[in-house]
């Protein structure tokens, strides 16, 4: 049987690419249908590009709707994201599945990978890019060293 739910949320922060991104994966795991509106808009949950277009910020309400048959599990987790995700601080670290050794106190802790990854293909991207100013040279510039005089003027 399938069912329908929504629940609404006033954002503690912004709606930016790393709780983006966190929605996104977590929206990915349900069978149903999630999306989420803001100020008017809606976008599937399942898309970080549609997430972050709905450019919500901080002290705006948000409505998390899903319809399949995980319905009311798939919003309480994204509601829950939404919650924590957003505060001021961002995403909490996970702590490292295996248990500490060495001089350490308490467990070792990294961020999620799920997040860490497509931000740092987005950077990867972003460096590859030319700058304007490699971009807006003279035609037949592309070699390197002084310019090639031809014979007839370099002899007179």
């Amino acid at each position: 049987m399938s069912a329908s739910c929504e629940q609404g949320i006033t954002l503690a922060g912004d709606l930016h690419a790393r709780p983006a991104g966190a929605l996104a994966v977590a929206a990915g795991r349900f069978a149903s249908a999630v999306s989420v509106t803001a100020g008017g808009q809606t976008a599937d949950a399942k898309s970080v590009l549609g997430v972050m277009g709905l450019g919500a910020t901080s002290g705006q309400h948000v409505t998390v709707s899903a319809a399949g048959p995980d319905a009311p599990e798939a919003v309480a987790a994204l509601i829950t994201i939404l919650g924590e995700a957003t505060k001021v601080g961002g995403l909490p670290l996970a702590a490292d599945p295996k248990p500490a050794t060495g001089p350490s106190s308490g467990p070792v802790m990294y961020p999620s990978t799920e997040v860490v990854i497509p931000v740092m293909i987005l950077l990867i991207a972003a460096s590859r890019r030319s700058s304007p100013a490699e971009t807006a040279r003279p035609a037949g510039s592309h070699r390197s060293g002084p310019p090639r005089v031809p014979p007839a003027i370099a002899e007179t």
